[in-house]
C-alpha cells in the first residue's frame, strides 16, 4: 500500500468509528482515531524512520489491520503479527526505570537489602565495564605489536637472503666479511624477533580469555533493571591506541633501524606484561563481580519491595534473562497475585513467554481468567493461546471468558479459541453463538475466527450471511469480506454483496464493491454495480469504482464513458484517478487521450501531473501529447514544471527539445527543477557535449538533493564509461553522507571488475559516517569478490565501532571470500562480538562460506552456550545448513528439545528433520518432540517425521497417533504430509 493509501484507510477507519459512537451504548473509545498521526506526510516520515507513530500501541495496532487486510493476510498471521507488535512495543515502551529509592518504612528489610545489593551491582558494572575496555584496548596493542614483529621478521629473511646472494657474488674478502657479519646479526635480530612475537601472542591468548570472561560478565550484569543507565556499549577507543605503531618502528630495513624496533618491543612487552598482570588480578580478586546467583537474589527481593514500580522493572528482568530460572518462575507466578493490576497483567505475559508449555504457569494463568479486573482477564486468552495451543484445559479456561461480562474481553476470547483450536466442532459452536452476541465488536469477532478454522462450511456460510442484515454497518462489512475469502464460489455471497452494494454506509458499500471486483471479475451485474458506483455521494467509492472498472474491464467501452464522466468530477483525487485509469485501461485510444488533453489544462496541479504522466507513458508518439507536456515547461506551479522534465525524459528523450528543456531547467533557481533536470541530462544525453558540461556544473550544486540525483542517475550506466568515472570520483568526497553514499551504492550496481571503482569504494570504507562504509562494503563484495584488496578493506571494518557495520562486514566476506582461511579465522574472532546479533550473523556467514570446515564448526559449537540465552538456539540452523550430517551438530541441536519455548522445539524438530534425515539419534528427538505437551510442537514434529524419516516403522507408529491428535491442526498437518508423500 502506498502511503496515500494507508491514508485513506485511516480516513475510512474514523468515519466508522464515528458512526460507532452515535450507535446506542457507544461511548467515546480508548483512543479515537482522531487523535492518531496518519497523514500521508506522517506516514512518509515514518517510513523513513523520521518520525513516531502517535499514539504507539494504538496506532500500530490500526495500522497492522489495514495493512494486513490489503495483504489478505489470513489464519494465525495477522494476530501473529499484532502479538509481535505489542511484544516491541511493550519493551519499547517499558525500559527498566531508574534505581528505586529508599522507602520511609524501617520494617521494609527488602528494600534495605535492595539498595545494599543495587549499590554493589552499580559498582560491579562499572568496574566490569572499566575492565573490558582495558582488555579491549591491550588486545588491539598486541595485535599491531604482533604485525610490527613479524614485519620485522620478514624484512630480516629479505636481508639474509640478499647477503647469502651478494655472497656468492662477491669476490673482495673484505666486502666478504661485512656481509657475514652484517647476516650474523640479522639472524640474530631474528631469533630476538621470534621470541618478542612468542611473548607477544602468550599475552595474547590471556587477554583473550580475559576479555571472554569481562564481556559476559559486563553483559549479565547490563541486564539488571535498575542500572541500564550504565548499558554497555561497543566503545570507540577514542584516541591512539597503538604504542609502537608500525611506521615508527621500521621505516627500511637498516639494521641499526631494526635493532632499535627490537629494543622498543622488548620495553613494551615488559610493560604491558605487568599490565596484564594487573588486569589477572580483577578477576582472581575476593571482591570481584558479581556472582550471577547474587543477581537473581538481587532480583527475587527487589519484587517484595512497596513500589509496584520496582516490582514491575523486577518482574521484567526476570523474564528477559532468568526464564531458564525454577526461582524467577515462582517469583513471576506470585505476582500473578499482585495487589497492582498492571503488575498481574505483566505477570500474565511473562508467564506465557518465559515459561510457555510449563505445567504450573498454565494452572496460575487458568486461575487469572477470574481475575476482578477486566483488564488482567483480557489479557489471559492471548497468553494462553500463544503458549499452550490445543491443551483442553487452557481451552475450557478461554471458553469461560466467552461469557465474560466485559465486551472486550468477550471478544478476546472469541479471536483466541479461532487460533487455538481451528476447526474444533466444540468452537464451532461457540463462535456461532458469538455472531448473535448483543456487542458488534464479538459479532466482527465471531466472524473472523470462524474464517480463521470452518471456511466452507454450509452452517457457518449461512451465520455470516445473516450478519449481512445486521443493525451495525462494520458488522455488515465484514460479513461481506468474510463472505468474499470464505465462501467465494456460493451464489448467495454473490447476492449478498449486490444488495449490500446499496447499503447506506459508505463503507459497506466500498467492501461490496471490493468483493464483486476480486470474486466475480467479468460478470455483468458487476460491471453495472460499479459503473453506477462512478456515481456514488462518497468520493473514496466513487475512486475505487473508476480504479476497478480500469482494471477488470479494460477495452470496454461502456467502462470507458462512465469514466470519462468523471473527468469533471468536484474532487481533484476523482480527476487524478481518472487521468491514470484512462492509461490503465484504455492506452491509444483517442477518446481516452482526448480527456486527458482536457486534464493536462486542469486547475490542479496534481490532476495536469498525472494527466502529463498518463500521456508520456501510452501516447509518446502522438504530436497533440507531446505539445502539452511541453507547455507545462512554463507551468505556474514549480513541481509541475519539475516533474515535466522527467515526462519529457521518459516518454520523449531523444527529442531535442526535452533536451533545450532540461538545459534550461538545470539552472533554475529551484533545487527540485536541477534535481530531475540531471535525470533527463545523465540519462540521456551524456554523450552531448553541453549536457555533459551542465552535469559537471551541478556536481558543485550547493544542494545534495541535486548532487544526489547526479549519483543515482549515473550509477546505471556502465562502470567502464569514462565520464562517469570522473565525476564519481568527484562526488565520492561530497561532503554530504548520503552523496558519498549514493556513490558507493552505485558502485556495487554498476561498476563491477574496474579498478577506479574499485579504489574509491575502498576510500569510503575508512568514511566517518557508518551508513557510508556500511554501503562500501557491500560495493566492495559486490563488485570484487575475492580481490586481495577488497578482501582486506572488509577485513579492516570487521573491527569498525559501529555494529551494523561490522554485521555487514560479516555478510560480505561469506558472500566475497568464502573458503578463504584469512577471511573465516576473522570471522572466528568476530564470534565473541559485544553485539548478540553480529554474533549470529557470524554464525551464518561461517556456515554459508565455509561449510563443513571443522574449524568454523567448532566456532558455531560454541555459541551454542552463548552468554545471551536467547541467543543460543539461533546457532542451530546454521549448524543444519552448514554441517549437516555432522554428529557433534546433531547433538547440539538435539539439546534444543529440551529447552522450555515451545517455538524453540519446533524450530528444533524442523531442523533436524532438514540436516539429519534418516539418523537414529535425531529421529528419537524428533519422536520425543512429536509427543510435546503443545499442540504447534508435535504439529511440527508430525512434518518432520514424514519428510525425514518415511519408512521408518516407529515413524508410521508414530503418525497414525497423530492421526488422532486432540488438536485439529496436528490431524490437519498429518493428513496434509501424507497426501503430499503420496503424490
Amino acid at each position: 500500500m502506498s502511503s496515500r493509501d494507508i491514508e485513506d484507510a485511516f480516513r475510512q477507519a474514523l468515519r466508522e468509528q464515528q458512526q460507532e459512537q452515535r450507535a446506542p451504548r457507544r461511548g467515546t473509545p480508548e483512543c479515537p482515531i482522531s487523535e492518531m498521526a496518519y497523514s500521508k506526510s506522517h506516514i512518509d516520515r515514518l517510513f523513513n524512520a523520521q518520525a513516531r507513530p502517535k499514539p504507539p500501541e494504538q496506532f500500530t495496532l490500526r495500522f497492522l489491520a489495514i495493512t494486513s487486510r490489503a495483504a489478505r493476510l489470513t489464519g494465525q498471521e495477522p494476530e501473529r503479527r499484532r502479538d509481535e507488535a505489542r511484544s516491541l512495543l511493550w519493551a519499547a515502551m517499558n525500559p527498566a526505570p531508574l534505581p528505586v529509592q529508599r522507602t520511609d518504612d524501617a520494617e521494609d528489610l527488602a528494600s534495605l537489602r535492595h539498595q545494599r545489593d543495587l549499590a554493589l551491582a552499580q559498582r560491579d558494572l562499572a568496574e566490569a565495564g572499566a575492565t573490558e575496555t582495558r582488555l579491549r584496548y591491550a588486545l588491539r596493542d598486541a595485535e599491531f605489536l604482533l604485525l610490527t614483529l613479524f614485519q620485522i621478521a620478514g624484512a630480516l629473511r629479505e636481508i639474509i637472503a640478499g647477503n647469502d646472494f651478494r655472497a656468492l657474488r662477491t669476490a673482495d674478502a673484505h666486502e666478504l666479511a661485512r656481509v657475514h657479519d652484517e647476516t650474523r646479526r640479522a639472524e640474530t635480530y631474528k631469533s630476538t624477533a621470534r621470541e618478542e612475537a612468542d611473548r607477544v601472542m602468550a599475552r595474547k591468548a590471556t587477554l583473550e580469555q580475559l576479555w571472554d570472561r569481562a564481556r559476559a560478565d559486563l553483559q549479565r550484569l547490563a541486564r539488571h533493571p535498575d542500572v541500564s543507565e550504565l548499558a554497555f556499549a561497543h566503545q570507540s577507543p577514542g584516541g591512539p591506541l597503538t604504542p609502537m605503531p608500525p611506521a615508527d618502528l621500521f621505516n627500511q630495513p637498516a639494521l641499526d633501524d631494526i635493532a632499535a624496533a627490537l629494543a622498543k618491543a622488548h620495553e613494551v612487552n615488559t610493560r604491558e606484561e605487568q599490565e596484564v598482570h594487573a588486569l589477572q588480578r580483577a578477576f582472581t580478586d575476593d571482591e570481584g563481580f558479581l556472582e550471577p546467583d547474587g543477581e537473581l537474589a538481587v532480583l527475587l527481593a527487589s519484587t517484595r519491595l512497596a513500589s509496584p514500580e520496582a516490582r514491575d522493572s523486577a518482574l521484567t528482568s526476570l523474564v528477559a534473562g532468568w526464564f531458564h530460572s525454577e526461582a524467577a518462575r515462582k517469583a513471576v507466578d506470585r505476582l500473578a497475585d499482585d495487589p497492582s493490576a498492571l503488575v498481574r497483567e505483566h505477570a500474565i505475559e511473562g508467564l506465557s513467554r518465559g515459561w510457555p508449555g510449563h505445567p504450573a504457569a498454565l494452572n496460575t494463568l487458568i486461575r487469572m481468567a477470574d481475575d476482578p479486573d477486566s483488564s488482567v482477564r483480557h489479557r489471559v486468552p492471548r497468553a494462553v493461546v500463544s503458549s499452550w495451543s490445543g491443551d483442553p484445559r487452557a481451552r475450557d479456561a478461554v471458553l469461560r471468558l466467552v461469557g465474560d461480562k466485559t465486551d472486550v474481553v468477550r471478544e478476546r476470547a472469541v479471536l483466541c479459541l479461532a487460533q487455538g483450536w481451528p476447526g474444533d466442532p466444540a468452537i464451532r459452536d461457540v463462535l456461532l453463538r458469538g455472531t448473535i452476541d448483543p456487542d458488534a465488536d464479538v459479532r466482527q469477532a465471531a466472524a473472523t475466527g470462524l474464517l480463521k478454522g470452518w471456511t466452507g462450511d454450509p452452517l457457518v456460510g449461512r451465520a455470516i450471511l445473516r450478519l449481512t442484515g445486521d443493525s451495525h454497518s462494520a458488522v455488515r462489512r465484514k460479513a461481506v469480506e468474510t463472505l468474499l475469502d470464505g465462501w467465494p464460489a456460493v451464489p448467495a455471497t454473490l447476492n449478498a454483496a449486490l444488495k449490500l452494494s446499496c447499503d447506506g454506509s459508505p463503507e459497506v458499500r466500498q467492501a461490496a464493491a471490493r468483493a464483486l471486483a476480486v470474486g466475480w471479475p467479468g460478470n455483468l451485474s458487476t460491471k453495472e454495480v460499479l459503473r453506477r458506483m462512478t456515481f456514488d455521494t462518497d468520493k473514496d467509492i466513487r475512486q475505487h469504482a473508476i480504479s476497478v472498472l480500469a482494471d477488470a474491464w479494460s477495452g470496454d467501452q461502456q467502462s470507458l464513458e462512465a469514466v470519462r464522466l468523471r473527468a469533471d468530477d468536484q474532487d481533484p483525487r476523482i480527476r487524478e484517478e481518472v487521468a491514470d485509469a484512462l492509461a490503465e485501461g484504455w492506452p491509444d485510444d483517442l477518446q481516452s487521450r482526448d480527456t486527458l488533453l482536457r486534464l493536462i489544462k486542469d486547475e490542479d496541479p496534481d490532476v495536469r501531473l498525472s494527466a502529463a504522466f498518463a500521456l508520456g507513458r501510452e501516447w509518446n508518439d502522438d504530436p497533440a501529447a507531446h505539445k502539452a507536456v511541453l507547455r507545462l515547461l512554463d507551468d505556474r506551479q514549480e513541481e509541475v514544471r519539475s516533474w515535466a522534465v522527467v515526462v519529457l525524459g521518459d516518454g520523449w528523450a531523444s527529442d531535442t527539445a526535452t533536451l533545450e528543456a532540461a538545459l534550461r531547467m538545470s539552472a533554475d533557481e529551484d533545487a527540485n527543477l536541477r534535481s530531475n533536470a540531471v535525470k533527463v541530462l545523465t540519462e540521456g544525453w551524456l554523450d552531448d557535449a553541453h549536457a555533459l558540461e551542465a552535469v559537471v556544473r551541478l556536481v558543485g550544486d550547493p544542494s545534495p538533493a541535486v548532487r544526489l540525483s547526479i549519483v543515482s542517475s549515473l550509477g546505471h550506466r556502465p562502470g567502464g564509461d569514462p565520464r562517469a568515472r570522473d565525476i564519481f570520483l568527484r562526488l565520492a568526497e561530497d561532503p554530504h553522507p548520503d552523496v558519498r553514499g549514493g556513490v558507493a551504492k552505485a558502485l556495487e550496481q554498476g561498476w563491477p571488475e574496474t579498478l577506479a571503482g574499485r579504489d574509491v569504494a575502498l576510500r569510503l570504507t575508512a568514511d566517518p559516517e557508518a551508513s557510508v562504509r556500511e554501503q562500501a562494503v557491500k560495493a566492495l563484495a559486490a563488485g570484487w569478490p575475492r580481490d586481495p584488496a577488497a578482501r582486506n578493506g572488509v577485513l579492516r571494518l570487521t573491527d569498525d565501532t559501529t555494529a551494523s557495520v561490522r554485521s555487514s562486514a560479516v555478510r560480505a566476506l561469506a558472500t566475497a571470500c568464502p573458503g578463504d582461511p584469512v577471511s573465516r579465522d576473522t570471522l572466528i574472532r568476530l564470534a565473541d562480538d559485544a553485539d548478540a546479533a553480529a554474533r549470529l550473523d557470524v554464525a551464518n556467514a561461517l556456515a554459508a562460506g565455509w561449510p563443513g570446515d571443522l574449524t568454523a564448526r567448532d566456532a558455531v559449537l560454541r555459541m551454542t552456550e552463548d552468554v545471551s540465552y536467547g541467543a543460543r538456539p539461533w546457532a542451530a540452523e546454521p549448524l543444519a545448513t552448514g554441517w549437516a550430517g555432522d554428529p557433534a551438530a546433531r547433538d547440539a541441536v538435539v539439546l534444543l528439545k529440551a529447552v522450555g519455548n515451545p517455538g524453540i522445539r519446533q524450530y528444533a524438530a524442523r531442523l533436524l528433520a532438514q540436516g539429519w534425515p534418516g539418523d537414529p539419534t535425531a529421529l528419537d528427538a524428533v519422536l520425543a518432540l512429536a509427543s510435546d505437551p503443545d499442540a504447534e510442537v508435535r504439529e511440527t514434529a508430525a512434518c518432520a517425521l514424514v519428510a525425514g524419516w518415511p519408512d521408518e516403522p516407529l515413524v508410521e507408529e508414530a503418525v497414525r497417533r497423530l492421526g488422532a491428535d486432540p488438536a485439529p491442526a496436528v490431524r490437519k498437518a498429518i493428513a496434509r504430509a501424507e497426501a503430499e508423500r503420496g503424490g
